[in-house]
């Protein structure tokens, strides 16, 4: 009797011991950290960094973030900068479990691109306002893109991926007003095209 209750306790050891190595590694659940990852070919930037969750059933959302702040000045002179903020989200489908190996998937998102400009003369007052104001209308866009990807992980929680896809690009303009001016004009421009880009993730 104690014979068969032994083996039967090491047969449970044994199949728990195993099984546990392969739960792990099928793991679904886990935040994730991308950089890289902007869409060459499409006009919109999408961050400098990615942040997701993969979520059970192969589902991922990311939020991707980039901000840019350039400034030139002369000595005792007048002065310029551009700032770019872009947002992008995103939503992926992976047909299997995220593991060693590759992982096939579906993606769609949407970006946001803004652009603003300053000139200040040397005295820190800000001068041709009406003029920065168009020249960030006409720049900013926002952008719907959608395709397939290939993800390949060297280990549970490092990789690198890549993704192709479609891109619509919409940049619609308004006339700007200041002071009693306007400039500008109330218009619209559409860019379609295909893009593609490659990034590295860390899972957590």
């Amino acid at each position: 009797m104690k014979l068969r209750t032994l083996a039967a306790l090491a047969l449970a050891t044994s199949a728990v011991s195993f099984a546990a190595p392969a739960s792990a590694a099928d793991k679904m659940m886990g935040l994730r950290l991308e950089t890289g990852g902007s869409l060459v070919g499409s006009p919109a930037l999408q961050g400098d960094l990615r942040i997701g969750y993969d979520l059970p059933a192969g589902i991922t959302p990311l939020i991707g973030l980039s901000f840019r702040n350039e400034t030139s000045s002369e000595k005792d002179g007048p002065s310029n900068g551009t700032t770019t903020f872009a947002l992008n989200l995103e939503g992926r489908y992976y047909f299997k479990a995220h593991k060693k190996g590759l992982s096939p998937f579906v993606f769609g998102g949407v970006d946001f691109t803004n652009f603003s400009f300053g000139h200040e003369d040397k005295d820190g007052k800000a001068t041709n306002e009406l003029a920065d104001a168009v020249a960030g209308d006409e720049a900013s866009s926002w952008g719907l893109n959608a395709g397939i990807g290939m993800e390949w992980l060297a280990s549970k929680s490092f990789g690198v991926g890549g993704k192709w896809g479609l891109n619509a690009n919409f940049n619609p303009t308004s006339v700007q007003k200041k002071d009693g001016a306007e400039a500008g004009k109330d218009a619209s421009h559409t860019t379609w095209g295909t893009a593609s880009a490659f990034y590295l993730v860390w899972r957590i």
